[in-house]
């Protein structure tokens, strides 16, 4: 598997993503970008509508940058399809380096990319979490 730029191994070990049921999503998260506060999600309309992400108990709306890597020769195709079945709209819960726990939703807008003549699949995502961010 590829590693982002300037980030070792280790780093990317410990992040997860799971699907709102708990189970793992079988991929590897890479060009992680660390949580960002997002002010200004409190006044998007489709936010506002959806009753599950607004009651998610947290302080601040966060948004998380990262790349969702397939590799299908060792997964199959079927952990792809699931992870395309459930993003938009399934909650996740991401765990990032520091065991920080993040819930929220998987924007519909994806980025797909397949370097290496389709065996492995890159899906640019941009998760929105209305979360508490400890520890600062």
């Amino acid at each position: 598997m590829s590693k982002a730029y300037g980030v070792t191994e280790d780093y990317l070990d410990g992040l997860t993503l799971k699907y709102e049921d708990g189970s793992e999503v079988m991929a590897v998260i890479t060009n992680y970008t660390p949580a960002l506060p997002s002010f200004k999600l409190i006044k998007n309309k489709p936010l506002k509508g959806n009753t599950r992400f607004q009651n998610i108990k947290g302080k601040n709306d966060t948004t998380i940058k990262f790349s969702v890597v397939f590799d299908i020769a060792t997964h199959g195709k079927n952990s792809y399809k699931k992870f395309l079945a459930h993003a938009g709209i399934d909650l996740f819960t991401f765990i990032d380096e520091w065991n920080y726990v993040y819930t929220g939703r998987i924007q519909s807008s994806m980025s797909m990319d397949m370097p290496i003549e389709g065996d492995i699949y890159y899906i640019g995502v941009e998760m929105i979490c209305n979360c508490e961010v400890s520890g600062i």
